[in-house]
């Protein structure tokens, strides 16, 4: 998964998830260490600036030819 992210604005990792419909079963996302950020309203912090790499592990189901990511 690849998030590129505006100047300006940045992502929180425990904020950050990906679901997969029933084409994509058990999936897990991997995410590396965010930048450590003190944020008024979630206190300590980790977030991503410019862009995000992750993994999705997971299995396809029997016949999926495609899976929806939300």
């Amino acid at each position: 998964m690849r998030w590129r992210i505006a100047d300006g604005y940045y992502l929180y990792r425990h904020r950050t998830s990906v679901k997969a419909d029933a084409a994509f079963t058990g999936a897990t996302m991997a995410l590396p260490k965010g930048k450590a950020y003190r944020d008024e309203f979630f206190g300590d912090v980790e977030t991503y600036r410019k862009e995000l790499l992750g993994t999705l592990t997971g299995t396809p189901a029997a016949g999926a030819s495609a899976t929806t990511l939300t």
